[in-house]
């Protein structure tokens, strides 16, 4: 039996068809990650006009608009150091990290703004993960401390795009009842 072929116009038409889904996914592949870009550089202005607005203020009205940003009250200092970890472990699954150890470390007196819970965080991440993860450490109220960054290339088969981290974060808290 022989095969039958379209109508000329029939088969005009499908080219047309897929010609257009062509060039719409090419397109398409084309826009969104510019979507995406002029999305991040929007965000990115904004957090440094903040920065911006912060720097031209003195500490002491940074620290006097909203002093629950800066330090949280806890019972005592296990409840500080478990809040500090629960708090950390959310913001590194939001992320898309998976945290591989953590450890406190010793507490500190910071001051007048009270005492701090330490701990170290280690995961194996890529930089988009990693930057994830700092940036919600920003957003945090109240308000998380980085006192030491470590990144090194990963062990695994592409260790170009996944790295090993080690932070050090911690948060100021204040007893229940008053300041220290």
């Amino acid at each position: 039996m022989k095969g039958r072929t379209l109508h000329p116009l029939l088969q005009r038409l499908a080219a047309l068809v897929i010609l257009g889904v062509a060039l719409g996914m090419a397109g398409s592949s084309l826009v969104y990650p510019l979507i995406d870009a002029i999305a991040a550089r929007d965000a990115a202005l904004v957090r440094l006009s903040r920065y911006q607005g912060m720097l031209q203020r003195s500490p002491g009205e940074i620290a006097s608009q909203n002093p629950e940003d800066l330090a949280a009250h806890r019972l005592d200092e296990p409840d500080a150091q478990l809040a500090l970890q629960s708090s950390v472990d959310r913001l590194a699954r939001g992320a898309g990290i998976a945290v591989q150890s953590t450890q406190p470390l010793a507490a500190e007196h910071l001051g007048g703004i009270g005492r701090g819970a330490w701990m170290e965080v280690t995961f194996a991440s890529d930089l988009q993960g990693l930057v994830a993860f700092m940036e919600s450490l920003d957003t945090q109220r109240p308000l998380l401390l980085v006192r030491r960054l470590e990144v090194d290339h990963g062990d695994g088969a592409r260790p170009d795009l996944f790295m090993r981290a080690k932070v050090q974060i911690g948060q100021a808290w204040r007893p229940t009842g008053g300041a220290t």
